[in-house]
């Protein structure tokens, strides 16, 4: 689990750094594949650290899975709507140029 923990900080990091120093689409899209793989290494590395007994049967109590779907779809979809109405009427970005400067409206 610690190696779980050490794989993600170490290739966030470095990914992070990546995308933050470079400019371009091609550093911008190497970065990304950096992420996309340090999260999968990390997310490999945590469920091999997981034991399951597989001839044990759990009498599990608690929500059903169905009732748990609309607040899990919900909680994401209202996060995005109200983060893209932030961008989308952000007069900084607004009055922003193709390559950040802003421009005199």
């Amino acid at each position: 689990m610690v190696v779980s923990v050490v794989i993600a900080v170490v290739a966030a990091t470095v990914a992070l750094r990546a995308a933050v120093s470079t400019s371009g689409i091609k550093a911008s899209a190497v970065a990304s594949l950096i992420f996309g793989v340090a999260v999968a290494a990390m997310h490999y590395t945590g469920m091999s650290a997981l034991g399951v007994d597989a001839d044990h049967i759990s009498h599990a109590s608690g929500t059903p899975a169905n009732a748990l779907i609309v607040p899990m779809l919900l909680g994401p979809t209202v996060f995005l709507v109200l983060a893209s109405a932030v961008v989308m009427f952000d007069p900084e970005l607004m009055l922003a140029d193709v390559d950040g400067k802003r421009r005199d409206a």
